[in-house]
């Protein structure tokens, strides 16, 4: 097996190596990467390693940043010393999640989780539930309802249900509301997934969260991999893709 740890602290990633180690001499780790740059530049140039570590506080931000810049098609087992952080990490379609001090029972546990996701189509269904159910819990708090919003010097605020939909383009985040509008928003879309309310929008890639009444049509393209149709178009008109791991998300999240 072939992984690659992103953490910023050397002591840490050592000892997550040692214990790897100890759990399966047969693992490679192929690289320790310290930084969401570093991770992003080594994830463009190589090939998906069969299993990412990764930590969620970086030295340069939050590692959610990662999935807005590079596609991650590999599992991931996040790594944190906060278990609030358990729900957006599943979120990413995680294999799990390990809590600091980094124990071998828990590696472990989710390199045998990991096994179970090749076997089949079904430990990966059961993930998607209880994603779906988190997000359902975790729906009565309180989430961000008005966005400042600007476009030149021109700055107003938004409620969520004026929202379409957010768009990354290259590093800006846009905004556009039901009628086309289009504004700027200073965050990331990573930061923009974490202050929404998860019943009315959903993270469809790593370009676009969309409202649920933005969605004006899905379609299979094949037994798991979705197309979406967003109300109003979106300006350069690029079909909107799901991948496999998030369509039984999406599906999940739009059922009544």
């Amino acid at each position: 097996m072939k992984v690659i740890i992103i953490e910023d602290e050397p002591l840490q990633a050592k000892q997550l190596q040692k214990v790897l180690k100890r759990v399966d001499e047969s693992i490679e780790v192929l690289a320790v990467l310290e930084s969401i740059d570093d991770s992003v530049s080594w994830l463009s140039a190589h090939a998906t390693p069969d299993l990412i570590f990764m930590d969620i506080h970086l030295g340069d931000g939050n590692s959610f940043a990662i999935f807005d810049r590079v596609d991650v098609s590999a599992p991931v087992v996040f790594t944190t010393a906060y278990d609030e952080y358990a729900l957006k990490a599943f979120s990413h379609f995680s294999v799990d999640y390990l809590l600091k001090p980094i124990e071998e029972a828990g590696v472990a546990r989710s390199l045998e989780k990991f096994r179970r996701m090749q076997g089949g189509g079904a430990e990966i269904s059961s993930l998607a539930q209880r994603v779906a159910e988190m997000l359902t819990s975790a729906s009565g708090k309180k989430a961000k309802e008005r966005f400042m919003v600007s476009i030149g010097a021109k700055i107003k605020s938004l409620r969520d249900d004026d929202i379409a939909y957010f768009m990354a383009d290259d590093k800006l985040l846009m905004v556009f509301d039901r009628s086309g509008g289009r504004y700027f928003y200073n965050a990331t879309l990573a930061e923009v997934e974490a202050m929404v309310n998860p019943t009315k929008f959903f993270r469809l890639n790593r370009k676009f969260i969309a409202h649920i009444d933005s969605i004006a049509e899905v379609l299979s393209l094949s037994k798991s991999r979705l197309k979406v149709v967003l109300k109003p178009t979106p300006p350069d008109s690029d079909d909107i893709y799901v991948s496999a791991e998030r369509s039984a998300l999406l599906k999940n999240w739009m059922e009544p």
